[in-house]
């Protein structure tokens, strides 16, 4: 064999976390063919490397670069950085395929993040943007994929909040065609215009399988209950609702968790709870407790797979309850998460209180800045994971991968609870 390039005697990093260690690297048609001893190989080209380190081209996945690309010399920066591969079209805000009548609002929307449109660009189609993107030639390899936000508003534009199904057929087409063109993915940004529009079931929607959910018991209060499916496979959907979560809640919530669990179904809770509901009577505050010993009562004796995502807040027994590792089998978490016993208001009242003291000026401001601290430094989705709290913090945008995944590798679990009768629910 005559390599086309051998890099002899540098010090390669080959990425598997073991020390970096001697070699020489040969390439042929442009890949890695061997690493090893090679003194005796031949080539059309070498490259003294000794004292330098050879590591494979990095991959920056997460870039938006899809219009900056078409300028002269992109690339160049990258390559001396090490990075030969980039993935354009995250966040949900891909400048392609964005064409017919909303594609001037479209590109307004994302000169500030993808830059302005060059003129050798075409972006009718997710093929037409490709094949633009391959006649430059560039330094580097290019990924693409196709943004979510960009999808509705190439739909709906950004005036409209609520999508109807004809609105929704067209997303669908749309994806459908930008995956066959060679988009590698959708990306989602539920932080940016437009997807910031979507209701709990329009996420839910964006989870499962298109046109694939069922809601059950729509309206009843503010937790959203539905089957759906993931990647073919049927799940059972819950989202706790917003803010505090009342007795009404819990139960309807502890009822469908014991439905999913008669037939085994997978349970992919969506928490975003602060915590229980207070109320001034004392028997309606009874209520919420015994609601939620029924709610932990239902999480902890289903056998059934459990996956939790945290998109907002995890405060006390919402945690306990639904994300806890006694309870739940993965765990994720949106970066800017509160995974905690109670509020940063409560919290601080206690595991703060000299800080309380030794503040000056507006007392409220003082506290609330102290909340913010603590929920941001100690109770963050981050420290949750270094805590084993959770299993990872992850980007929204992965969500829908991260979640399926998480099914593909618990689709094998066998739980079983101790031999007896029934257990004692708490009612």
């Amino acid at each position: 064999m005559i390599f086309d390039w051998i890099l002899r005697g540098g010090t390669v990093i080959d990425g598997s976390g073991k020390e970096g260690f001697l070699a020489d690297v040969g390439i042929l048609d442009g890949k890695i063919a061997a690493v090893g001893e090679l003194s005796g190989a031949q080539a059309k080209s070498t490259l003294d490397v000794t004292g330098r380190l050879v590591t494979p081209g990095f991959i920056d996945i997460h870039r938006h670069a899809d219009a900056a690309l078409f300028r002269e010399g992109f690339g160049d920066a990258e390559l001396f950085q090490g990075l030969t591969t980039i993935v354009n079209g995250n966040c949900g805000l891909s400048i392609a395929p964005s064409g017919g009548a909303f594609q001037k609002e479209i590109f307004d929307y994302l000169i500030p993040v993808t830059g302005r449109p060059e003129e050798q660009m075409r972006t009718e189609s997710m093929g037409s943007y490709l094949q633009a993107v391959k006649e430059q030639k560039l330094a580097v390899n290019i990924g693409m994929l196709t943004g979510g936000g960009t999808m509705r508003a190439q739909a709906a534009g950004f005036g409209v909040q609520r999508l109807d199904d004809v609105h929704y057929r067209r997303i669908h087409a749309a994806i459908e065609q930008a995956l066959s063109d060679g988009a590698l993915g959708v990306s989602l940004g539920l932080g940016y215009a437009p997807e910031c529009f979507y209701t709990t079931q329009e996420l839910i929607a964006a989870l499962a399988d298109t046109g694939s959910v069922l809601e059950f018991g729509k309206g009843h209060t503010h937790a959203v209950t539905a089957l759906g499916k993931m990647a073919g496979r049927t799940v059972a959907f819950i989202y706790t609702g917003k803010g505090d979560t009342c007795d009404n809640r819990m139960k309807k919530i502890a009822r469908f968790v014991r439905f999913a669990d008669c037939y085994n179904i997978p349970v992919v809770s969506l928490v975003d709870s602060t915590g229980l509901k207070l109320f001034d009577t004392v028997e309606r505050q009874m209520a919420v407790l015994s609601a939620a010993s029924t709610l932990v009562y239902a999480y902890s004796e289903a056998t059934t797979v459990k996956v939790t995502l945290v998109i907002g807040n995890a405060i006390g027994s919402a945690y306990v309850a639904m994300g806890g590792s006694a309870n739940a089998d993965m765990t994720y978490v949106w970066p800017g998460s509160v995974i905690s016993p109670m509020t940063g208001e409560a919290a601080i009242q206690i595991m703060w209180k000299d800080k309380i003291m030794a503040s000056k000026g507006d007392a409220v401001k003082a506290r609330e800045e102290l909340a913010a601290q603590y929920e941001a430094e100690v109770a963050d989705g981050v420290n949750a994971a270094v805590e084993g709290l959770v299993d990872d913090v992850i980007d929204p945008a992965d969500s829908r991968k991260m979640v399926i995944a998480a099914l593909e590798i618990l689709s094998s679990k066998r739980d079983s609870n101790p031999p007896k009768k029934h257990g004692n629910m708490p009612l």
